[in-house]
Protein backbone atom coordinates (compact mmCIF):
# COMPACT_ATOMS: atom_id res chain seq x y z
CA UNK A 1 0.00 0.00 0.00
CA UNK A 2 1.70 3.56 -0.85
CA UNK A 3 0.32 6.68 0.84
CA UNK A 4 1.34 10.08 1.03
CA UNK A 5 1.35 13.26 3.61
CA UNK A 6 2.71 16.74 3.92
CA UNK A 7 2.17 19.58 6.63
CA UNK A 8 3.68 22.75 5.47
CA UNK A 9 3.86 24.25 8.86
CA UNK A 10 6.30 21.18 10.05
CA UNK A 11 8.13 21.55 6.84
CA UNK A 12 7.96 17.35 6.50
CA UNK A 13 5.79 14.55 5.84
CA UNK A 14 5.50 10.90 5.23
CA UNK A 15 5.26 8.61 2.34
CA UNK A 16 4.62 5.26 2.17
CA UNK A 17 5.91 2.93 -0.68
CA UNK A 18 5.16 -0.90 -0.41
CA UNK A 19 4.01 -0.61 3.21
CA UNK A 20 7.38 0.77 4.57
CA UNK A 21 7.37 4.75 6.16
CA UNK A 22 9.86 7.06 5.32
CA UNK A 23 10.16 10.72 6.02
CA UNK A 24 10.28 13.55 3.89
CA UNK A 25 11.25 16.81 3.97
CA UNK A 26 11.05 18.14 0.78
CA UNK A 27 7.44 18.80 -0.31
CA UNK A 28 5.71 16.57 -2.94
CA UNK A 29 5.89 18.31 -6.75
CA UNK A 30 2.70 17.96 -7.89
CA UNK A 31 -0.11 19.39 -10.64
CA UNK A 32 -2.72 20.94 -7.71
CA UNK A 33 -2.20 23.37 -5.39
CA UNK A 34 -2.14 22.22 -1.61
CA UNK A 35 -0.87 23.27 1.94
CA UNK A 36 -1.01 20.22 3.79
CA UNK A 37 -1.85 16.71 1.76
CA UNK A 38 -3.16 13.93 3.37
CA UNK A 39 -3.74 10.81 0.92
CA UNK A 40 -4.32 8.22 3.32
CA UNK A 41 -6.26 5.32 2.27
CA UNK A 42 -5.84 3.23 5.14
CA UNK A 43 -7.36 5.89 7.63
CA UNK A 44 -9.78 6.73 4.39
CA UNK A 45 -8.28 10.48 5.28
CA UNK A 46 -8.08 11.92 1.66
CA UNK A 47 -7.71 15.34 1.43
CA UNK A 48 -5.82 18.37 0.76
CA UNK A 49 -6.18 21.87 2.49
CA UNK A 50 -5.56 25.02 1.43
CA UNK A 51 -6.29 28.64 2.67
CA UNK A 52 -7.48 26.53 6.00
CA UNK A 53 -10.10 24.66 4.05
CA UNK A 54 -10.14 21.15 3.48
CA UNK A 55 -10.59 20.22 0.37
CA UNK A 56 -11.34 15.87 -0.88
CA UNK A 57 -9.22 14.84 -3.46
CA UNK A 58 -10.47 13.66 -7.05
CA UNK A 59 -9.80 10.77 -8.28
CA UNK A 60 -6.83 12.02 -10.58
CA UNK A 61 -5.44 13.86 -7.82
CA UNK A 62 -5.49 10.50 -6.14
CA UNK A 63 -4.18 8.93 -9.16
CA UNK A 64 -1.09 11.72 -9.17
CA UNK A 65 -0.37 11.08 -5.86
CA UNK A 66 0.57 7.57 -6.36
CA UNK A 67 1.76 7.97 -9.13
CA UNK A 68 4.44 10.12 -7.77
CA UNK A 69 5.22 7.60 -4.59
CA UNK A 70 5.95 4.82 -7.51
CA UNK A 71 7.73 7.19 -8.71
CA UNK A 72 10.31 8.11 -5.98
CA UNK A 73 13.19 6.03 -4.60
CA UNK A 74 13.35 6.95 -0.72
CA UNK A 75 16.26 6.57 1.27
CA UNK A 76 16.24 5.06 4.87
CA UNK A 77 17.80 5.73 7.70
CA UNK A 78 18.52 2.66 9.93
CA UNK A 79 19.98 2.11 13.47
CA UNK A 80 23.92 1.69 12.91
CA UNK A 81 26.98 0.98 14.92
CA UNK A 82 30.52 1.26 14.74
CA UNK A 83 33.25 -1.63 14.52
CA UNK A 84 33.31 -1.45 18.12
CA UNK A 85 29.67 -1.87 18.50
CA UNK A 86 28.70 0.91 19.31
CA UNK A 87 25.44 3.31 18.34
CA UNK A 88 25.91 5.42 16.29
CA UNK A 89 22.50 6.80 15.47
CA UNK A 90 19.93 6.63 12.66
CA UNK A 91 22.11 6.56 9.55
CA UNK A 92 21.61 6.39 5.92
CA UNK A 93 20.47 3.22 4.73
CA UNK A 94 24.12 1.17 3.27
CA UNK A 95 26.57 4.03 4.57
CA UNK A 96 26.87 1.86 8.24
CA UNK A 97 26.13 -1.39 9.58
CA UNK A 98 23.03 -1.54 10.75
CA UNK A 99 20.72 -3.26 13.37
CA UNK A 100 17.34 -3.78 14.40
CA UNK A 101 17.00 -1.63 17.12
CA UNK A 102 18.43 1.39 19.54
CA UNK A 103 20.12 0.28 22.05
CA UNK A 104 18.16 1.31 25.49
CA UNK A 105 20.98 3.65 26.65
CA UNK A 106 22.98 4.83 23.80
CA UNK A 107 26.36 5.10 26.44
CA UNK A 108 26.30 1.85 27.51
CA UNK A 109 25.15 -0.89 25.22
CA UNK A 110 27.12 -2.81 22.78
CA UNK A 111 25.80 -4.74 19.85
CA UNK A 112 26.93 -7.92 19.73
CA UNK A 113 27.64 -9.89 16.98
CA UNK A 114 27.02 -13.41 17.17
CA UNK A 115 23.81 -13.18 19.89
CA UNK A 116 22.63 -10.86 17.78
CA UNK A 117 21.35 -8.19 20.72
CA UNK A 118 22.69 -5.50 22.58
CA UNK A 119 24.60 -6.15 26.12
CA UNK A 120 25.11 -3.94 28.99
CA UNK A 121 28.46 -3.20 29.11
CA UNK A 122 30.68 -3.25 32.49
CA UNK A 123 34.48 -3.19 31.72
CA UNK A 124 38.36 -3.03 32.95
CA UNK A 125 41.21 -1.60 32.08
CA UNK A 126 44.71 -2.88 30.83
CA UNK A 127 45.07 -3.31 35.09
CA UNK A 128 42.38 -5.25 35.32
CA UNK A 129 40.65 -2.46 37.48
CA UNK A 130 36.90 -2.00 36.90
CA UNK A 131 35.36 0.78 35.03
CA UNK A 132 31.66 0.42 35.67
CA UNK A 133 29.78 1.32 32.76
CA UNK A 134 31.75 2.72 29.53
CA UNK A 135 31.32 3.03 26.13
CA UNK A 136 32.46 0.41 23.74
CA UNK A 137 35.68 0.37 22.48
CA UNK A 138 37.35 2.53 25.08
CA UNK A 139 38.20 -0.42 27.59
CA UNK A 140 40.65 -3.49 27.61
CA UNK A 141 37.90 -6.01 28.33
CA UNK A 142 34.48 -6.74 29.32
CA UNK A 143 33.61 -8.38 31.98
CA UNK A 144 30.08 -10.16 33.16
CA UNK A 145 30.07 -8.64 36.86
CA UNK A 146 30.88 -5.77 38.91
CA UNK A 147 34.25 -7.50 41.56
CA UNK A 148 32.33 -8.61 44.80
CA UNK A 149 35.15 -5.94 46.79
CA UNK A 150 36.80 -2.86 45.45
CA UNK A 151 40.43 -4.49 46.21
CA UNK A 152 39.66 -7.16 43.64
CA UNK A 153 40.94 -6.90 40.03
CA UNK A 154 40.57 -8.90 36.81
CA UNK A 155 42.55 -12.23 36.46
CA UNK A 156 42.73 -11.99 32.40
CA UNK A 157 43.82 -15.33 32.04
CA UNK A 158 41.63 -17.10 34.94
CA UNK A 159 38.77 -14.58 33.57
CA UNK A 160 37.61 -13.86 37.22
CA UNK A 161 37.84 -11.68 39.85
CA UNK A 162 40.81 -12.13 42.28
CA UNK A 163 42.36 -10.55 45.59
CA UNK A 164 45.44 -8.19 45.32
CA UNK A 165 45.86 -7.58 48.15
CA UNK A 166 49.57 -7.70 49.82
CA UNK A 167 50.07 -10.72 51.72
CA UNK A 168 50.02 -8.80 54.93
CA UNK A 169 47.20 -7.25 54.40
CA UNK A 170 45.41 -9.84 53.28
CA UNK A 171 46.56 -11.88 56.60
CA UNK A 172 44.81 -9.10 59.10
CA UNK A 173 41.91 -9.57 57.30
CA UNK A 174 41.62 -13.07 57.77
CA UNK A 175 42.66 -12.12 61.50
CA UNK A 176 39.51 -9.98 61.69
CA UNK A 177 37.15 -12.81 59.88
CA UNK A 178 38.30 -15.01 62.61
CA UNK A 179 37.50 -12.53 65.11
CA UNK A 180 33.75 -12.11 64.27
CA UNK A 181 33.54 -16.18 63.84
CA UNK A 182 34.62 -16.26 66.97
CA UNK A 183 32.73 -13.29 67.89
CA UNK A 184 29.68 -14.78 66.17
CA UNK A 185 29.86 -18.56 68.22
CA UNK A 186 29.81 -16.91 71.36
CA UNK A 187 26.49 -15.12 70.55
CA UNK A 188 24.80 -18.18 69.95
CA UNK A 189 25.25 -18.69 73.88
CA UNK A 190 25.46 -14.97 75.76
CA UNK A 191 24.12 -11.49 74.50
CA UNK A 192 26.89 -9.48 72.82
CA UNK A 193 27.79 -5.61 73.55
CA UNK A 194 30.00 -3.65 75.75
CA UNK A 195 27.30 -2.84 78.12
CA UNK A 196 25.79 -6.78 78.52
CA UNK A 197 29.00 -7.87 79.06
CA UNK A 198 29.56 -5.65 81.80
CA UNK A 199 26.55 -6.76 83.01
CA UNK A 200 27.51 -10.48 83.12
CA UNK A 201 30.52 -10.06 85.44
CA UNK A 202 28.55 -7.86 87.64
CA UNK A 203 25.78 -10.32 88.26
CA UNK A 204 28.69 -13.14 88.35
CA UNK A 205 30.09 -11.02 91.32
CA UNK A 206 26.85 -10.46 92.74
CA UNK A 207 26.14 -14.10 93.06
CA UNK A 208 29.57 -14.99 94.20
CA UNK A 209 29.49 -12.78 97.56
CA UNK A 210 25.55 -13.19 97.99
CA UNK A 211 26.60 -17.25 97.83
CA UNK A 212 29.93 -16.47 100.08
CA UNK A 213 27.38 -14.48 102.95
CA UNK A 214 25.52 -17.20 103.07
CA UNK A 215 22.17 -15.89 100.83
CA UNK A 216 21.38 -13.16 103.21
CA UNK A 217 20.85 -9.43 102.92
CA UNK A 218 18.87 -10.07 99.49
CA UNK A 219 18.15 -6.21 99.10
CA UNK A 220 22.07 -5.26 99.04
CA UNK A 221 22.61 -7.23 95.55
CA UNK A 222 20.91 -5.05 93.08
CA UNK A 223 20.88 -7.51 90.22
CA UNK A 224 20.27 -10.65 92.15
CA UNK A 225 17.05 -8.85 94.12
CA UNK A 226 15.31 -7.02 91.22
CA UNK A 227 15.73 -10.10 89.39
CA UNK A 228 14.39 -12.62 91.89
CA UNK A 229 11.58 -9.99 92.41
CA UNK A 230 10.72 -10.02 88.71
CA UNK A 231 10.62 -13.99 88.51
CA UNK A 232 9.76 -14.94 91.85
CA UNK A 233 7.15 -17.71 91.94
CA UNK A 234 3.85 -18.27 93.53
CA UNK A 235 5.30 -20.55 95.96
CA UNK A 236 8.30 -19.16 96.73
CA UNK A 237 9.43 -16.39 99.12
CA UNK A 238 11.65 -13.65 97.90
CA UNK A 239 14.39 -14.85 99.87
CA UNK A 240 14.31 -18.57 98.01
CA UNK A 241 14.35 -16.79 94.24
CA UNK A 242 17.10 -14.73 95.09
CA UNK A 243 19.25 -17.62 96.56
CA UNK A 244 17.60 -19.59 92.53
CA UNK A 245 18.99 -16.52 90.67
CA UNK A 246 22.26 -16.57 92.29
CA UNK A 247 23.23 -20.08 91.88
CA UNK A 248 21.64 -19.96 88.42
CA UNK A 249 23.83 -17.31 87.29
CA UNK A 250 26.95 -19.27 88.99
CA UNK A 251 26.01 -21.95 87.30
CA UNK A 252 26.16 -20.19 84.17
CA UNK A 253 29.13 -18.20 84.78
CA UNK A 254 30.99 -21.85 84.99
CA UNK A 255 29.55 -23.02 82.18
CA UNK A 256 30.43 -20.20 79.76
CA UNK A 257 34.03 -19.48 81.46
CA UNK A 258 34.69 -23.08 80.18
CA UNK A 259 33.36 -22.33 76.71
CA UNK A 260 34.48 -18.71 76.30
CA UNK A 261 38.15 -20.35 77.18
CA UNK A 262 37.93 -22.70 74.65
CA UNK A 263 36.52 -20.08 71.44
CA UNK A 264 39.26 -17.87 72.70
CA UNK A 265 41.83 -20.73 72.54
CA UNK A 266 41.12 -21.29 69.17
CA UNK A 267 40.56 -17.61 67.96
CA UNK A 268 44.16 -16.79 69.05
CA UNK A 269 45.53 -20.31 67.73
CA UNK A 270 43.46 -19.39 64.50
CA UNK A 271 45.39 -16.02 64.54
CA UNK A 272 48.67 -17.35 64.69
CA UNK A 273 48.73 -19.55 62.23
CA UNK A 274 47.13 -16.96 59.51
CA UNK A 275 50.18 -14.48 60.75
CA UNK A 276 52.58 -17.43 59.99
CA UNK A 277 51.23 -18.52 56.90
CA UNK A 278 53.78 -17.11 53.96
CA UNK A 279 51.06 -17.43 51.03
CA UNK A 280 47.27 -16.77 50.45
CA UNK A 281 47.15 -20.59 50.35
CA UNK A 282 48.63 -20.79 53.98
CA UNK A 283 46.41 -18.24 55.09
CA UNK A 284 43.03 -19.67 53.71
CA UNK A 285 43.82 -22.92 54.78
CA UNK A 286 44.88 -21.59 58.33
CA UNK A 287 41.27 -19.47 58.27
CA UNK A 288 39.30 -22.38 57.58
CA UNK A 289 40.99 -24.31 60.13
CA UNK A 290 39.90 -21.71 62.47
CA UNK A 291 36.17 -21.42 61.40
CA UNK A 292 35.93 -25.13 61.64
CA UNK A 293 37.29 -25.37 64.73
CA UNK A 294 35.42 -22.51 66.67
CA UNK A 295 32.53 -23.65 64.92
CA UNK A 296 32.25 -26.93 66.71
CA UNK A 297 32.80 -25.24 69.94
CA UNK A 298 29.42 -25.38 71.97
Amino acid sequence: MNGLTWVDSFGSGNLIKNDLLYTIHDKPTLSFAFDDLYWEPLTKNVKKVVNGQDIPLTDAEIKECDDYVTAQNPQRYLPSIDAAGAYIGNMLEGTAEHVPTAPPNKDWWRWDRDRRCWVYVMAVDAGGNYLGNVKPGTYEAEVPNPPPHDYETWDFTAKAWTDTRPLPVYQHAACDAIDHVADMQCGQHITLGLSQESRYRQKAEEAKAYKAGGYVNLATFSYINEEAAATQGASETLDQAGKRVADTILTMADSWTAMGAKIEAQRVAGKQKVMAATDRSGVDTALQGAREAIGKIG
